[in-house]
C-alpha cells in the first residue's frame, strides 16, 4: 500500500497541472543527413514526447540555441547566424548573415524591448575577440552595434532595463557587470566574491528576474562534495535562504526566480557522453523559505529543462530514450509521503551496511513508527518530534564513528558510516523543514 501510495502521487505529480501556451517546450536538435558533414533540424514536444522534424532542408550546423522564451531558435551555420521564428519556421531572418563569423557566442530575446541581443566570435575557426549588436526583433534592422558582451546565461532583470554578465578576465579575476539597455553600457562592476555567500569557491548557475543563483563551498570543505545553493537578488545583493545537498548537484533557477530544481548527478559518466551520470533523484526548493517542496526519483538520465514561458513546470528529458517527463514546482509532497520514502532509505541503508546493530535499529524504527502514527491522526508536532530524535540518533553514531576512525579505533558493534549519515540526516531533515514546531493556538 505505501508503494502504491508513493507512486499515486507521483502520477498525481506528473499529471495535475497543465499550463497552455501559443509556444510549446521543445527540446531542439541537430541530425545528421546521409552526407554527415549536413544536418537537419528536429525538435520533441517536452509536454507530449512526440518528435517532429522542424526545419527539412539541410544545413552545415554546428550550433543550436533555444531562446529561453522559445520564440527564436539560433542557429550557427558555419558562421552565419541565423534566427529562426519558433512558430513558423519558414519565417528566418540572417542579421549576420553577409559576414563569415567566427562562431555564435550567445544569444537573447527581450520581449518588453522587442530587441534581439547577438554575440559572436569576430574571426574564423573559434578564435578572435566577441562582439555583440541588438537588432530590433520586427524588422530584424541593426539597433546598436557597439554592446558590451552579453551571452545567452546573461540575467535579466524583470523590467529588461538590467543586464547582468558573469565573466573572467585574462587575469582571471572573475567579476559580475551590470549592463544597462537604455544606454547599452556597463554601470556598475563588482568583484564576484562581493555577490553572496562570502567565499571564493562559488559558480554562478544561472538566474532569472534580476536574481542569480550560486553553487559555493567554503574553504575547509574543498574535499567533500558538499553542495551548496543560494539566490541573490543583483539589485540589492540581499540573499536568501541557502539550502544544503550532501552530495555533488546541479541546480536550476526557474522563469520566476522563486523555485530552485536539483538534480543529484554521479562522479560516473554517462552512457550520452562526456557528462556526468543522473541517477533521476530531483530536489525542489522554495527560494523564499529555503524548504524543500519535492522530493522525487525519477528515471536515470534525464536533463533538467526549465523555461520562461513555463515557471511553474519543470521538465525532465532523457536525450538517449527521448523520454520526457513534466511537473508542476510549486505541489507541495504531503509528509506522510516523505516519510515513507525515509523509511525507504533507511532500509536501504542497513542493507548496504551503513548502519548495524539491532538494538539501535529498533530505536530508529521506533522513532518513525512514531511519527507515522502522530502524523495518521494529524499531529504533526509530535511527528516532528519523532524525527528529531531519529536524525540526533543517527548524528551521534556517525560521529562516534567518525571519531573512532580517526584515532584508529577498531568500527564499534554499532556504527553509522558517512554514506548512511549523508543517506539518512538530510532526507529526516527535509520533513522536520515541513513540520510546525508548535501547534496553533
Amino acid at each position: 500500500m505505501k508503494l502504491q501510495r508513493v507512486f499515486g502521487y507521483l502520477i498525481l505529480f506528473l499529471s495535475c497541472y497543465f499550463q497552455t501556451s501559443t509556444a510549446q517546450p521543445y527540446y531542439y536538435y541537430d541530425s545528421p543527413v546521409s552526407d554527415v558533414r549536413y544536418a537537419r533540424v528536429y525538435r520533441t514536444n517536452l509536454l507530449t514526447g512526440q518528435e517532429e522534424l522542424f526545419m527539412p532542408d539541410s544545413m552545415r550546423i554546428t550550433n543550436i540555441w533555444s531562446d529561453p522564451s522559445q520564440k527564436w531558435i539560433y542557429i550557427d551555420e558555419r558562421g552565419y547566424i541565423m534566427v529562426v521564428n519558433a512558430d513558423n519556421p519558414s519565417i528566418t531572418q540572417m542579421p549576420l548573415g553577409t559576414r563569415k563569423t567566427g562562431g555564435l557566442a550567445g544569444a537573447r530575446y527581450f520581449p518588453r524591448l522587442n530587441r534581439l541581443y547577438i554575440s559572436w566570435i569576430e574571426g574564423t575557426d573559434g578564435v578572435g575577440t566577441t562582439a555583440t549588436a541588438s537588432f530590433d526583433a520586427t524588422s530584424f534592422a541593426l539597433v546598436d552595434s557597439s554592446l558590451p558582451f552579453i551571452d545567452s546565461e546573461a540575467i535579466v532583470s524583470e523590467d529588461e532595463s538590467m543586464v547582468y554578465q558573469y565573466g573572467v578576465d585574462s587575469l582571471g579575476n572573475r567579476s559580475l557587470d551590470g549592463i544597462s539597455t537604455s544606454s547599452n553600457t556597463i554601470v556598475e562592476s563588482r568583484p564576484f566574491i562581493n555577490v553572496g555567500p562570502p567565499t571564493d569557491m562559488k559558480l554562478p548557475h544561472g538566474g532569472a528576474n534580476g536574481k542569480i543563483l550560486i553553487g559555493y563551498r567554503f574553504p575547509e570543505e574543498a574535499k567533500t562534495i558538499y553542495a551548496h545553493y543560494q539566490v541573490v537578488d543583483l539589485a540589492t545583493n540581499a540573499a536568501f535562504p541557502a539550502i544544503t545537498l550532501p552530495w555533488k548537484c546541479e541546480a536550476y533557477l526557474s522563469g520566476d526566480a522563486k523555485t530552485i530544481v536539483v538534480e543529484e548527478v554521479s562522479l560516473a559518466l554517462s552512457p550520452l557522453g562526456n557528462r556526468r551520470y543522473r541517477p533521476g533523484r530531483i530536489y525542489i526548493f522554495d527560494v523564499g523559505t529555503g524548504k524543500l517542496r519535492q522530493r522525487l526519483t525519477l528515471p536515470p538520465d534525464g536533463v533538467v529543462m526549465l523555461f520562461e514561458t513555463y515557471p511553474e513546470r519543470f521538465f525532465y528529458f532523457n536525450k538517449l530514450t527521448m523520454q520526457s517527463l513534466s511537473g508542476n514546482v510549486t505541489v507541495v509532497t504531503p509528509g506522510n509521503v516523505l516519510l515513507d520514502t525515509l523509511i525507504s532509505l533507511k532500509h536501504q541503508a542497513i542493507t548496504a551496511g551503513w548502519l548495524v546493530d539491532r538494538n539501535f535499529l529498533n530505536e530508529l524504527d521506533n522513532h518513525l513508527e512514531n511519527a507515522q502514527k502522530h502524523l495518521a491522526r494529524g499531529d504533526s508536532v509530535n511527528a516532528r518530534k519523532e524525527i528529531e530524535k531519529f536524525r540526533e540518533k543517527v548524528d551521534k553514531e556517525y560521529e562516534k564513528t567518525s571519531d573512532d576512525q580517526k584515532k584508529g579505533k577498531a568500527r564499534d558493534k554499532r556504527f553509522v558510516t558517512e554514506d548512511g549519515w549523508k543517506l539518512l540526516y538530510f532526507n529526516a531533515q527535509y520533513i522536520i523543514d515541513r513540520l510546525p514546531e508548535k501547534s496553533k493556538k
